[in-house]
């Protein structure tokens, strides 16, 4: 399963194949986690096996025959016969729990399929790899839709299903019992929602990973109630009463409902059928505080929509994935609930259907860490095993929140999450440990002081981040105080229960703010100034990088580079430097920017061929004919600096400065924020940074590149190809050399090619015939 995952974007972009590939993942580990319960006699009847496997395997199949469905009408040829091979077989043992008669030899036969299909596969497979993978990069061109970046999100919804087949069996008569047998579906799910919590954060989908974050704690929180439960060999058919399952803490389920809630109301202004999905887990986690928790009928037929909505979610996704599925802009639902809350300024988003979210970045992860820091000060108000238990998965959760920060270039912010963390993990573990067995209550001082110390120096350091982080801080440090007070028994535990409140209620208000701000344009909740700023910021060392995701921004930096000012801002190919064309000084001084690792060239770039217009008299017919059929596609030009075309740009001056002696290379951009500047400016002049170079807030950046006069941060863009760089400088010969293959197939390019030049052939002939 880590193998696929870590190979899937380089040879199977296939949101189908990714699927079908987890699927049988799931399959085979739960089989053979229930064959190891059997042979330990965890479970030994024959009634505790059905219940024990029926539910999940009932999820699976329904899953394996949605994917066959979705690849017939692919037409993904032997993908959705296996699939269909793999349903069939698991539907027949489950037929075979109600019949015994029916015998395996259905089971064998679906099985030998399979086996005969994957053979088939893995032979085609070697045999492309033996053709230098020809098929691998038809799929990497041809895989170009949103709807498909975040692959791994279908298996979650997979995962919602098992679990919610689990949780609805009682209801529906499935399963007879909710029992330790089926915990294995339980923490199974637990472990893929983490696995797409971290892959959509990748794929900076930070929705979807707060929403599968939620899903993976709440998934360990209900297999953990399991796997408290008597096993069925210790209940007599004589006991009349119903078997209540412990609850889970109240405040627990209390502050999931709200965070569930929160991201289902933010949802809906982005996506109406996701945020209702999501809304259906806070109506299940407020069912949940009933007195006999997952027992009560209520969470149950809950599950039992959450499951069926799952695969109504789970076969259109699929279907949407397909890559000439072209997605609909009709917005009628969402105008209506727009015109309904005109007070809010909704981020424009690309698509209704499609539930990718280019509108967060990295930034937002810290609204995962700040969500389980508040479910965790909740949780301290009930000390019982299953509060302790969970304050570790959440501890777990907010150092993994940590991790990720890291990885976006946060050092404060992650270094907090990380230290939030391993407090909750330790804290959670030590109270733990307390309840079993006699603990010294010295050796705790003496932790939580050396937790004080640390926390205090972050306090410190956040000081000059904003208020909100560090008032956030600061409430952790009172409370790890009161923490220290009542374990030396000068302050009642009331006193923790308080601070513990306070600090949750700080904790939301950042998830709070994260979230809202990530989503809407306005209104926006506070940060805070931060109430110490820097030294270096007094002395205009540092510089303060703009948000791309404002347009207040973009008009800021646009208004730069009218003026004659450089920038730095993100480009199809990383982050440039960039002025405006028609200011000759300023590209003088982009030049004059001496930096190590950096492409000394300064490119053109441009955006439309409108602004092509006032020099296309200047260009040859060929040349703008094959421009004009490369048109849209990531394509670098590499232009002769004969003609007197620059001069239209307003580079008569400063036309030595750029690209080689004879040439220059003109790229069509399609980053998004790099159009909306030059549709203000114009065509603009860059020269690209190091690759790899990141942008983040509060950065020092070197001498020379402090000589900019504005920089724009845009950390939600992502570049997922390369330009392909042809030679035009032969072009009236009908020569052309491609420099470079990107995206863009040498062959597209060669056909447009010939096409310019069959269709200057038949003008000539026409024009001869004419004359005649």
């Amino acid at each position: 399963m880590l193998a696929h995952i870590g190979i899937q974007k380089k040879f199977s972009p296939d949101p189908l194949i990714v699927t079908l590939c987890m699927t049988v993942s799931a399959l085979w580990g739960n089989s053979g986690i229930f064959h190891l319960l059997v042979d330990n006699n965890i479970i030994s009847a024959a009634a505790e096996s059905r219940d024990a496997l029926f539910p999940g395997l009932l999820a699976i199949s329904s899953a394996f025959l949605v994917i066959g469905c979705v690849g017939t009408l692919h037409k993904k040829g032997p993908l959705p016969l296996l699939a269909f091979a793999l349903g069939l077989a698991n539907i027949h043992v489950l037929a075979l729990f109600n019949d015994m008669n029916l015998g395996s030899s259905g089971i064998a036969c679906n099985f030998m399929i399979v086996t005969v299909i994957s053979v088939y596969l893995v032979v085609v497979r070697f045999l492309n790899i033996l053709k230098s993978k020809t098929a691998f990069l038809a799929n990497r061109v041809s895989s170009t839709n949103n709807i498909s970046m975040n692959n791994l999100i279908v298996t979650g919804i997979i995962a919602n299903m098992v679990s919610s087949s689990v949780l609805c069996g009682k209801f529906v008569g499935t399963t007879s019992i909710l029992f330790i047998g089926q915990v294995h579906w339980m923490f199974t799910s637990a472990m893929y929602q983490i696995m797409v919590f971290v892959a959509s954060f990748v794929a900076r989908d930070i929705f979807h990973a707060t929403f599968f974050s939620f899903l993976s704690v709440l998934r360990f929180a209900e297999g953990y109630s399991l796997l408290n439960q008597p096993n069925l060999s210790n209940i007599t058919s004589t006991s009349s009463p119903l078997q209540t399952l412990p609850l889970l803490p109240l405040p627990f389920m209390v502050v999931f409902t709200i965070l569930f809630c929160c991201l289902a109301f933010l949802m809906f202004l982005q996506n109406l059928y996701i945020g209702i999905y999501i809304f259906l887990f806070a109506v299940y986690c407020a069912t949940l505080t009933l007195p006999s928790g997952i027992a009560h009928n209520a969470p149950q037929a809950v599950n039992l929509v959450i499951f069926i909505t799952s695969i109504i979610y789970m076969f259109t996704r699929l279907y949407l994935s397909k890559p000439d599925f072209k997605i609909s802009q009709r917005n009628s639902l969402k105008e209506i609930i727009f015109s309904c809350l005109h007070f809010l300024n909704i981020k424009p988003t690309k698509s209704t259907l499609c539930s990718y979210s280019a509108t967060f970045n990295f930034q937002e992860v810290d609204l995962i860490g700040h969500a389980f820091n508040s479910l965790a000060a909740f949780l301290i108000i009930v000390e019982t095993h299953a509060s302790f238990i969970l304050i570790m998965v959440a501890g777990c959760m907010v150092y993994i929140t940590g991790l990720l920060s890291l990885s976006a270039g946060k050092t404060l912010e992650s270094s907090a999450f990380i230290f939030y963390g391993i407090w909750w993990i330790i804290w959670g573990l030590v109270k733990y440990v307390a309840l079993c067995m006699s603990v010294k209550k010295f050796q705790i001082a003496v932790g939580i002081i050396c937790f004080l110390i640390l926390n205090g120096f972050l306090t410190v350091c956040l000081i000059t981040l904003n208020r909100a982080w560090f008032i956030n801080s600061l409430t952790l440090e009172v409370l790890l105080i009161s923490f220290l007070l009542h374990t030396l028994n000068i302050l009642p535990g009331e006193t923790i229960i308080a601070f513990s409140i306070l600090f949750g209620i700080v904790s939301f208000y950042c998830f709070l703010t994260a979230l809202l701000n990530g989503t809407v344009q306005t209104p926006h909740l506070p940060w805070g100034d931060p109430f110490l700023k820097h030294g270096l910021f007094q002395q205009g060392c540092m510089l303060c990088p703009l948000p791309a995701k404002k347009v207040v921004s973009i008009k800021k930096i646009a208004e730069i580079m009218n003026a004659g000012g450089v920038c730095v801002i993100p480009a199809d190919i990383g982050y440039v430097i960039a002025s405006a064309c028609h200011s000759p000084d300023s590209v003088q001084k982009v030049s004059q920017i001496n930096m190590e690792n950096t492409d000394r060239e300064i490119s053109i770039y441009i955006t439309s061929l409108t602004q092509l217009q006032p020099v296309k008299y200047l260009l040859s017919r060929e040349l703008w004919d094959f421009i004009e059929g490369l048109w849209q596609n990531p394509v670098g030009f590499v232009l002769p600096k004969i003609g007197g075309w620059l001069n239209g740009f307003g580079l008569a001056n400063s036309s030595s400065l750029l690209g080689s002696s004879k040439s220059v290379i003109l790229y069509i951009s399609d980053c998004e924020v790099t159009a909306q500047i030059i549709d203000l400016v114009g065509p603009i002049a860059v020269r690209s940074l190091a690759k790899g170079t990141q942008i983040l807030p509060g950065q020092l950046f070197p001498k020379p590149l402090r000589k900019v006069d504005g920089i724009l941060l845009d950390m939600a863009y992502a570049s997922y190809y390369e330009f392909t760089v042809v030679d035009c400088t032969k072009m009236e010969m009908g020569v052309i050399d491609v420099l470079k293959v990107g995206s863009v197939p040498k062959i597209k390019v060669l056909d447009v090619l010939h096409t310019v030049i069959t269709r200057e052939e038949n003008c000539i002939n026409t024009l001869d015939s004419v004359d005649l």
